[in-house]
């Protein structure tokens, strides 16, 4: 999934842009490379409803990768912990070009789960149409319609095929 500005591949559907601070926005528990072993954490790059997304090194394998863990208070509920388990092991199963690969699914130091995967490049999608919405020039010239609807037909056919 590209997004780059020749490219009618999907923006970035999920958390991707610039790697943040570590420790992640105020008030959230500090994730340092001691929580994951073999992995030097970077910074964060998404946060969801229960998950947040990390970027990483994975050290043995010398690549950049993209870590998703449990957040706060909600990563120790069981029922949320199940649904993250299965969102990996569900997401590992689909081989598809519109889906991002699942790595490696794991605990960290604190015995929460956490599964690596490809990082993706790009613009958040919501990003993309925030600007639309503003009218802004670059972003219109960059998406045109006809490219949007392609864009478009892509993600639904990636859904499709998930379903």
């Amino acid at each position: 999934m590209g997004g780059g500005p020749d490219s009618d591949s999907p923006p970035a559907m999920s958390g991707s842009g610039p790697a943040g601070d570590a420790a992640g926005p105020e008030g959230s528990p500090s994730r340092d490379d001691r929580a994951y072993p073999g992995f030097e954490v970077k910074g964060e790059i998404g946060r969801g409803g229960f998950g947040a997304v990390h970027l990483a090194r994975e050290q043995a394998l010398t690549r950049d990768i993209a870590l998703k863990s449990t957040i706060g208070q909600r990563g120790a509920d069981p029922v949320r912990t199940a649904r993250f388990l299965a969102e990996a092991r569900i997401t590992a199963q689909l081989q598809h070009p519109g889906i991002v690969p699942v790595y490696r699914l794991a605990q960290d130091s604190s015995g929460r789960p956490y599964y690596t995967m490809r990082p993706i490049e790009g613009r958040p999608l919501k990003s993309i149409l925030d600007k639309l919405r503003a009218d802004d020039g670059e972003t219109v010239e960059q998406f045109p319609l006809r490219r949007l609807a392609r864009i478009l037909l892509t993600v639904c056919q990636t859904i499709r095929f998930a379903h």
